[in-house]
C-alpha cells in the first residue's frame, strides 16, 4: 500500500481457516513469538533504508522494538535463560529507549551465579504474596 494506491472496501475479500496443527504462531510459545516478531521487524522496517530515514518512522520503531525485547528479557528471566537474557539487554540498552528498573536488575543478576534463581524464587514469593493477599 506504500507503493501503490490503496482502497477501503466494505466487504469480505478473504476467508482465514483456523488450523489446529502446533506449529501456528498463535499457538507458539510467547519468546518465540516475540523472537519472530522481532525478525520481523527487522526484516520488513530495519532493512527498509527510505522508511528508516524518516525520524518518526525510526522512533517508533525503536519504541516497538524496545517493547518486544523487554517482553521476551521477561520470557527468558522467568525461564532461567541467563545467555539468552543478556543477549536480549544488549540488544535493549543498544536503542534509545531507556532499560526499566526491573531488566537493570535482571541484567545485574543475570552476570552474577545463582543471580536469576533468586530473582525467579523473588518473584514467585511475589505471585504468591499477591493471590494471598487477593490483588
Amino acid at each position: 500500500s506504500r507503493r501503490h494506491p490503496a482502497i477501503y472496501m466494505p466487504v469480505e475479500t478473504a476467508y482465514n481457516r483456523s488450523h489446529e496443527e502446533p506449529g501456528r504462531l498463535t499457538r507458539t510459545p510467547g519468546a518465540v513469538q516475540l523472537r519472530c516478531r522481532l525478525e520481523m521487524i527487522a526484516r520488513v522496517w530495519t532493512d527498509d533504508s527510505q522508511f528508516m530515514a524518516n525520524a518518526a518512522n525510526r522512533k517508533l520503531v525503536g519504541k516497538i522494538r524496545a517493547t518486544y525485547l523487554f517482553a521476551l528479557a521477561k520470557y527468558q528471566l522467568r525461564d532461567g535463560d541467563r545467555q539468552g537474557l543478556l543477549k536480549t539487554l544488549n540488544q535493549a540498552r543498544s536503542l534509545d529507549e531507556p532499560l526499566p528498573a526491573t531488566l537493570c536488575l535482571a541484567r545485574a543478576c543475570a552476570t552474577i551465579p545463582g543471580g536469576l534463581s533468586c530473582l525467579r524464587a523473588a518473584d514467585r514469593v511475589q505471585v504468591r504474596a499477591r493471590e494471598l493477599l487477593g490483588r
